[in-house]
């Protein structure tokens, strides 16, 4: 059996070659190898649970007997039985395979659920590349990948993989619901969490489209509007040029021209999502706005004066308070913190990690903003709601609460460890602007306190000091 990380380098190595024909690719189902370096990436995600050596060395074995003789049904997405296990560990390979095969030819403007890339990657290159853009068009076409053409996608496969097996067994994801395997959690930019596959042959879908793009974007220009057969050319003046990004299904293009032309670019590229990708009445889901306002992509506001810059919207941050239920707002419209009332019958030292989570994941999304100071008002309203909580759970006043946890200055919980005392203090490390990317998948997404990974305990969570929440009584 050949390593699969071998495999995978030799996949890689092809990737780059328009021309080359990925043959025999479905017998690396047959490989254990494969499966254990599956499972260990899918553990690491906690996308699948702990299984006994033995257990899964022999359902494996079966799993592969199966495969060989293709009689390897997927169950349906809807389905949350036991064999779903089996369907993740093949998904997983499967996802591997295709990585290898399409990550050496995908574009640079491509930046959803691809190795080293994030919503930061794309937000950067928004601001490098549309610096002299006059205007922005942008769609989201997340609604539509339920959409997506499964003819058309096999017929897109199969231009670099001459492996029938191999599209078959794609085919059987495809009809269980593979691509509509998106895991709608809250994200900060709107865009769905992929499930394992679905992300992967989305970007193989829509990667006709950014290769489109790459044509109108290259000289000489010629817009070119195809209904009722009517042709507008015109010339490309020095400096006018195209630029583009795309996470996933949501997209920003900006023109360096006249709304007129933005205008025909714009059809051109509706239409081509409607003619070329089959996705159904696009138009609407395509608007063209001066880069001078506001332009919404990703969770940012997008405006271009003298050079391109991405700011928190307001309403962002406030709809996230309004979420947590940590505010309420006044008769006189302003904002007023309140307590959370599902926090209340946590510990204190849960309480202020939770609130520690809400305002770092928030700043790590939004650190890119040339605005990310204005976290500072966010982190206010979570203080004092967090405060007022801690007031309504020990029947105390505001002051006395802000007095008892109020450590050198700054707010504190004493929680008890193995090694004694620990305090836990609340964030204040400082919202500076931060054009570092972050580049893990977990940027985007808005922590709940039921995803252990953002709230894990301390070895002292469990044990608070009863002398600590004695003092408050």
């Amino acid at each position: 059996m050949r390593n699969p990380e071998y495999v995978l380098n030799s996949l890689a190595a092809k990737s780059g070659d328009q021309n080359y024909k990925f043959q025999r690719i479905y017998r690396n189902l047959y490989n254990r190898q494969f499966y254990c370096l599956a499972y260990r990436k899918l553990a690491k995600k906690r996308s699948v649970k702990k299984q006994n050596q033995e257990t899964f060395f022999r359902s494996i074995h079966q799993l592969i007997a199966d495969l060989k003789a293709e009689r390897y049904q997927p169950e349906a997405i809807a389905d949350s039985r036991q064999g779903r296990f089996h369907d993740s560990l093949v998904q997983e390979i499967v996802r591997m395979l295709l990585e290898a095969i399409y990550e050496g030819v995908f574009s640079n403007d491509s930046h959803g659920f691809r190795p080293r890339r994030s919503c930061h990657t794309a937000l950067l290159q928004v601001k490098r590349d549309f610096i002299n853009v006059n205007w922005m068009i942008h769609a989201d076409l997340h609604p539509f990948f339920s959409s997506i053409d499964l003819q058309l996608l096999r017929v897109i496969l199969r231009k670099r993989i001459m492996d029938e097996k191999f599209i078959r067994l794609i085919n059987k994801f495809l009809r269980t619901g593979a691509l509509n395997d998106w895991q709608f959690q809250q994200t900060y930019s709107g865009t769905p969490i992929g499930g394992i596959i679905g992300p992967i042959l989305a970007n193989i879908y829509f990667h006709e489209l950014d290769m489109y793009v790459k044509k109108l974007a290259d000289p000489p220009y010629k817009g070119n509007l195809l209904p009722e057969n009517r042709v507008e050319k015109m010339a490309k003046p020095a400096g006018r040029r195209l630029v583009y990004v795309r996470y996933g299904g949501e997209m920003l293009l900006g023109v360096n021209g006249s709304k007129r032309e933005a205008g025909i670019i714009r059809d051109q590229v509706a239409q081509f999502v409607q003619c070329q990708l089959k996705i159904p009445h696009p138009q609407e889901h395509f608007t063209v706005r001066h880069a001078g306002k506001p332009t919404r992509f990703l969770g940012y506001d997008i405006l271009v004066k003298k050079r391109c810059k991405l700011y928190l919207p307001h309403d962002i941050w406030v709809s996230r308070l309004h979420g947590l239920k940590a505010v309420k707002t006044g008769q006189n419209g302003l904002l007023k913190p309140v307590h959370r009332s599902d926090l209340v019958k946590l510990g204190d030292p849960e309480i202020l990690s939770v609130c520690n989570a809400v305002i770092q994941s928030m700043y790590n999304y939004y650190r890119l903003a040339d605005n990310a100071s204005v976290m500072s008002r966010f982190h206010h309203f979570i203080k004092y709601s967090m405060v007022k909580t801690l007031a309504f759970k020990y029947k105390k006043s505001v002051r006395k609460i802000m007095q008892k946890y109020l450590h050198e200055g700054k707010f504190a919980v004493v929680t008890e460890t193995d090694d004694g005392s620990e305090l836990i203090k609340l964030y204040d490390g400082g919202f500076a602007h931060n054009s570092s990317p972050i580049l893990q998948d977990d940027v985007d997404r808005i922590p709940e306190r039921k995803q252990d990974k953002f709230f894990e305990r301390s070895p002292g969570m469990s044990r608070i000091s009863e002398q600590a929440e004695s003092r408050i009584r």
